[in-house]
């Protein structure tokens, strides 16, 4: 399985570079939408990803 970093996120959402970039460096909070793309793409239930 290929690995995917959440700044390749970016490359295949609605959301931009910057956006990822704040989530990495806590200056924004993903909200609901943003963790369920991030969880899809990398394939791992929402409920892991949270933890």
């Amino acid at each position: 399985m290929e690995s995917t970093s959440p700044s390749d996120l970016a490359c295949g959402s609605p959301r931009d570079r910057r956006t990822i970039h704040r989530w990495e460096y806590a200056q924004r909070v993903p909200n609901l939408e943003d963790l369920l793309l991030l969880a899809d793409v990398l394939g791992v239930p929402l409920a892991n990803l949270v933890r």
